[in-house]
């Protein structure tokens, strides 16, 4: 017999020892009388209110026995959770989250949290039904019959054949237990969930739904840390906080595989929260529990979720010796109020002057939130992002506030080593005018923020691997964005941003009528095609709808340059340069758009200026500089040569380090 043969023949035999023991009268003396009900590896014993795993007694206290006894004498029938209280705790007042705590630990004890629902079965809202297959025996009659079977004389014809089955009885458990693992890996693999979304928990108080999106943004933050799962961000599901969409539905708009409901009520200090966990496919519940505590326990709720939900989803979890869910921001309920408060205001940011007000109020709340706790790390983080978009798209001309993001990116790294949203606001700086465009320094930064959690940066990581010319590396990022939020309009966007920056016209055009079906042709792309009376059209258009349109200036004065009218063509290239503050992220495309102009014009020096000017801007993209027609009259030029010579060398090096 082989090793695998003769252990499974060992167990096997252990534990047909073990039943024929049970069977005569368990180890303590107790005799087997009155019924008793088995299941699996299971034996309740009611009378001596006893529960034997594999025949040894498993410790369980009073009412977590009584809830297995009333599940296991009703197999297969939803116990609403009002009949399980009644049954429990009989005219006691008791709330729901006792009865979902016992629930859990019953579940360890039959170790089902390994292989939900292999016994308990959550139905949301409802109650809990059991559906192992339960026999209910008599006591007297199983030690019969067990003892009979094994020791009954039998004919010597018949001992040779039990003899020969006593080999085959290793080798069926092998088989089975092989059939057993293959089936479950077969499942396992067939109903892999490897996204997840988090919905904001839905408020049963008559507030705004601060604290409902605020315990989601957390678990996402908790779980996003892991590498386990990738979860929706919270700029994703943000909008489900105000609309009654079902969770499947939600889910299935989201294209994840696994949701995350809930509810959330305040009443004074207590707080109740109630979760659910469902599987996309078929809507079975995975998980569910509900929690009553003192609003200072908030954060050991956030903890105890965010755990459960990854160990269900991804068991190897707990083998992995992760201790992310040990660290907490901060005690403070007060302070966590203000910044998920911050955290809200943040998601709705705009990019505009006119967010001002908006992001005036985000950063007081996340000051607040510091006022409560000074070591609150993730506040001081957000609070420098805050600042930073502030500095980059709102108030660009106002250099203060990088420097107040700097003060506060320096405090966050320094409470909190482990945070990775500080790196993603440092990353955006080092882009920027304030720090004088480091583009390579802006690219490890949000690489270390991808190691302390891998949601984070993609999108932020493609859009400057786009602007110097590695194509590929940065479609890579733009799918993994993609992969973690596939409903963002801003992540899809990115690939007609790729194309506009590569200077790929025609799969700029193919690309947008696919994402907006019959959008009209930009203006951009109607000059590139030679479409002159059409681009000017097209901005005459886009000029009565929207006058303050960005690009507005730029196209009219590559319209009139490409109609040989170059003196309106530079006297529009102030407005250009006027649109924008120097210090603005986007200034870099004003200064590219001038070199172009002067570049049709056949200026080469003043040209190739203004493409210095925009390489050293954050915007060194030699490929695009490579293939553009609008540069293909100072091509031959030295200047140009010479500039395009210093570009290749950046971009070769760039390459080499970030790959493509």
């Amino acid at each position: 017999m082989t090793l695998c043969g003769r252990v499974a023949s060992c167990e096997f035999s252990e534990i047909f020892r073990k039943k024929l023991e049970t069977a005569n009268g368990n180890k303590n003396g107790n005799n087997a009388i009155g019924h008793r009900l088995n299941f699996d590896r299971f034996e309740i014993d009611p009378a001596n209110r006893m529960f034997l795993r594999d025949g040894e007694a498993v410790p369980m206290t009073g009412k977590v026995f009584d809830l297995l006894l009333a599940l296991a004498e009703n197999p297969g029938r939803l116990l609403t959770k009002d009949e399980l209280i009644e049954r429990i705790w009989p005219g006691a007042f008791v709330e729901e989250g006792n009865l979902a705590r016992n629930v859990s630990t019953l579940r360890k004890a039959l170790q089902d949290e390994l292989r939900p629902h292999r016994f308990i079965v959550t139905v949301p809202t409802q109650g809990y039904r059991f559906v192992a297959d339960v026999s209910n025996f008599n006591g007297d009659e199983k030690a019969r019959s067990v003892h009979e079977a094994a020791f009954d004389p039998a004919p010597a014809a018949h001992g040779q054949y039990s003899r020969k089955w006593l080999w085959a009885i290793p080798i069926a458990a092998l088989l089975i237990t092989t059939a057993l693992m293959a089936r479950d890996r077969y499942i396992a693999s067939s109903n892999t969930i490897r996204s997840l979304a988090v919905l904001p928990l839905r408020s049963m108080d008559a507030d705004k739904n601060y604290l409902g999106v605020g315990i989601a943004d957390a678990v996402i933050r908790r779980i996003s840390q892991t590498g386990e799962l990738t979860v929706r961000p919270l700029s994703a599901v943000r909008g489900y906080a105000d609309n009654d969409t079902d969770a499947l539905t939600a889910a299935r708009q989201l294209n994840a595989d696994a949701v995350l409901e809930g509810s959330v009520q305040r009443a004074n200090d207590h707080i109740r929260v109630s979760v659910n966990l469902l599987r996309t496919t078929d809507g079975a519940s995975l998980w569910s529990d509900s929690f009553d505590m003192q609003s200072t326990d908030i954060f050991r709720i956030q903890d105890i979720v965010a755990q459960q939900v990854v160990t269900r989803l991804q068991p190897k979890f707990n083998r992995s010796g992760n201790t992310i869910f040990t660290k907490r921001s901060t005690e403070y309920p007060i302070a966590y109020d203000y910044y998920v408060k911050g955290v809200y205001n943040l998601d709705l940011r705009g990019d505009d002057k006119r967010s001002k007000p908006q992001m005036d109020e985000t950063i007081d709340l996340f000051k607040k939130a510091i006022e409560v706790d000074p070591n609150y790390a993730l506040a001081h983080a957000q609070l420098a992002y805050a600042y930073v978009w502030t500095a980059m798209f709102v108030e660009p001309d106002r250099p203060e506030w990088a420097e107040l993001a700097k003060k506060e990116i320096e405090t966050s790294q320094q409470l909190d080593p482990q945070l990775a949203e500080p790196h993603v606001a440092n990353a955006l700086l080092l882009w920027g005018a304030y720090d004088n465009f480091q583009n390579e320094a802006a690219i490890r930064e949000l690489l270390q923020a991808q190691q302390l959690n891998p949601s984070v940066g993609h999108t932020d990581l493609a859009a400057i691997y786009m602007h110097i010319g590695l194509e590929e590396p940065g479609s890579r990022e733009r799918q993994r964005a993609l992969e973690i939020d596939p409903t963002s309009e801003k992540i899809n966007s990115l690939l007609l941003i790729s194309y506009w920056l590569s200077g790929r016209y025609e799969e700029l055009f193919a690309a947008d009528q696919k994402l907006h079906p019959g959008t009209p042709a930009d203006p951009w792309y109607l000059l590139r095609k030679g479409r002159l009376d059409d681009a000017q059209k097209a901005i005459e258009e886009i000029q009565a709808k929207s006058p303050i349109r960005q690009d507005l200036p730029d196209n009219k004065a590559l319209l009139a340059a490409l109609r040989g009218d170059f003196p309106t063509a530079e006297a529009g290239i102030p407005d250009i340069l006027n649109n924008l503050a120097r210090s603005h992220l986007a200034y870099h495309h004003a200064t590219y758009d001038v070199a172009c102009i002067y570049a049709l014009e056949g200026k080469s020096e003043e040209a190739v200026k203004w493409l210095k000017e925009t390489a050293t801007r954050g915007f060194p993209n030699y490929p695009l500089f490579e293939r553009d027609a609008y540069l293909d009259r100072i091509r031959q030029t030295p200047a140009f040569a010479e500039f395009m010579a210093g570009q290749k060398t950046l971009w070769e090096s760039h390459r080499q380090e970030f790959g493509g």
